[in-house]
């Protein structure tokens, strides 16, 4: 019994001919490719030749069979991935009367400019009540345009069961509400193809999907003002000289330069006037390791800083600077990469009361990136460009006491930071149906630091004054939200969230650095910082040169 014809809906293309099914019909019987008993289409419907006017992917069922090119791959008919999403093989072998069951599926690129010829297909005694849409490929296509197959088995109609909750199931659960896909649209075939994976393939695609990737530009806000606020806090160390005590050469105090005014066995004395221009450059680069719900990735950032000091008083120094950075970086898996251009103001001050100091500071900035994000999974490979905007804005205190301790300097010191980021809404460009708008994404962090610095003076017969360093310390980093990033496909009415990067984290700080003194009050220095986490690694050099006046 033949069944009623599917609507025809027809790709971006331009009508070249409206054919009756009884004229290509004969016209295949007469190239041998059909006979008197197979006709392929309808009898009594219409058969539209289109040429396309943009790149499509399609999809063709076949028996595989390895005397055939591509083992049967290779062919002229085909079908829009939205026919075949949710039947079963056998469904397939009905709808379209096709002569066996089809065990294999390929996808098939169809550039612009194709012929293709559109309509019903007919019914055929012992094959398939017939009525599906099917497309017969008028021109021809090179092999490599038959790109994936994979065996042909029956879909999952829901993806919920099998995302098993976390980020991939929040992908799954929008997508199950989702109304049918566009016919021929790119987000069709990768609904067609998500439905063919299986609970161990199925997460990670939906993971992909996501835009969770969002969330490491501002894990690298938060690092970057880390990195900031840190290099700052160093550079510190170097606003100190001392004067002459009893007509002796004097000599410079690492312990001092936190604790200006404070007194020791040597009688370091700080210079507490003037002003002090300095830059400094750093270089860093680390990792994050990925996990079910998240994206690892790579990333290697190159900064300059500069600023400028002045003692407004005996007691308290007043500072500001600027960061220009750049960092470029890339997700795990080939996922997409981008680059990431900021610049940061920063504002500080200290204020010294032997044997305590306290010191403050506050920074800003704004942040532009050029993102490329890949959409991968078996069968589906799009890339989806944005470029998002972000602010930043961070507070952190730094404290702690001066000791003496045989002949070297002690610091037991403690840090705080509270930072805000803000990115901006974006909508992403370039893989058509299956790119993201996501919305405005703000997070809050806090971070603590505990740790103790070694440090000592060692004078050189030159008048070089080397003073070799030591910070060990331990830390904690925790989001004070869930970091919810919410989103849809484009096109789609409706959205979903999924959680952006939201561990509690301990660090190990080590720090090694090294100074050098004595051309003038001119001081160069070199370090290393380490941020070590269990799934997170940061590796910062930086040196700089400081020119008091």
């Amino acid at each position: 019994m033949a069944r009623a014809p599917d609507p025809l809906v027809f790709p971006p293309g331009e009508i070249q001919a409206v054919l009756s099914a009884s004229e290509v019909n004969q016209e295949l019987i007469n190239q041998g490719r059909a006979t008197n008993t197979t006709r392929p289409f309808t009898s009594g419907t219409t058969v539209y030749e289109i040429r396309t006017t943009r790149d499509l992917v399609m999809v063709r069922t076949y028996l595989r069979d390895p005397s055939r090119l591509k083992d049967g791959a290779v062919g002229g008919w085909l079908m829009s991935p939205a026919s075949l999403r949710g039947i079963s093989p056998a469904q397939v072998k009905d709808i379209f009367a096709l002569p066996a069951l089809n065990d294999y599926l390929t996808t098939v690129k169809v550039p612009a400019g194709t012929i293709l010829r559109i309509g019903s297909a007919g019914p055929i005694v012992g094959w398939g009540d017939g009525g599906g849409q099917q497309i017969l490929l008028v021109s021809r296509l090179s092999l490599e345009n038959y790109q994936r197959q994979r065996t042909l088995v029956d879909q999952n109609l829901l993806f919920s069961p099998l995302a098993q909750g976390g980020n991939p199931g929040a992908v799954a659960a929008y997508i199950d509400r989702l109304p049918a896909a566009e016919p021929f649209s790119d987000w069709s075939l990768a609904n067609l193809l998500l439905g063919y994976l299986t609970t161990e393939t199925l997460p990670p695609a939906l993971t992909r999907i996501s835009p969770e990737r969002y969330d490491t530009l501002t894990q690298l806000d938060i690092q970057n003002t880390i990195l900031f606020t840190n290099v700052l806090m160093e550079h510190r160390r170097n606003r100190v000289r001392t004067s002459s005590s009893k007509g002796k050469e004097a000599v410079n105090s690492p312990l001092a330069t936190h604790s200006p005014g404070s007194k020791s066995p040597s009688s370091f004395e700080m210079n507490q006037k003037g002003l002090s221009f300095w830059g400094v450059g750093i270089g860093s680069f680390g990792r994050q390791d990925s996990s079910r719900d998240h994206v690892g990735f790579q990333y290697q950032t190159g900064s300059f800083l500069t600023g400028a000091d002045y003692w407004v008083k005996k007691n308290f120094l007043l500072g500001g600077g600027i960061s220009l950075s750049r960092t470029g970086f890339s997700w795990n898996e080939s996922l997409g990469d981008g680059n990431i251009s900021r610049v940061n103001l920063i504002f500080y001050g200290s204020v010294p009361a032997d044997p305590i100091f306290v010191e403050g500071a506050l920074t800003g900035g704004f942040r532009k990136a050029d993102v490329s994000r890949r959409i991968s999974f078996p069968g589906v490979d799009g890339l989806a460009a944005s470029s998002p905007n972000a602010y930043n804005l961070a507070i952190s205190l730094n404290g702690g006491l001066n000791k003496k301790m045989v002949g070297w300097d002690l610091q037991p010191m403690a840090r705080m930071y509270l930072i805000y980021v803000a990115q901006e809404a974006l909508s992403e460009r370039g893989a058509d149906s299956l790119n993201l708008r996501v919305d405005r994404y703000n997070t809050w962090t806090w971070r603590g630091e505990l740790g103790v610095r070694l440090a000592r003076i060692i004078s050189l017969p030159s008048g070089l004054r080397v003073i070799p360093e030591l910070w060990l310390g331990g830390g904690y980093q925790a989001p004070l939200d869930n970091r919810g990033l919410k989103a849809s496909l484009s096109g789609q009415p409706e959205s979903f969230t999924v959680n952006g990067y939201s561990n509690s984290s301990c660090s190990f700080l080590p720090k090694l650095g090294i100074t050098v003194k004595g051309w003038g009050r001119t001081s160069l220095f070199l370090r290393y910082e380490g941020d070590l986490r269990s799934d997170f690694i940061d590796h910062i050099i930086n040196a700089g040169i400081q020119v008091p006046f």
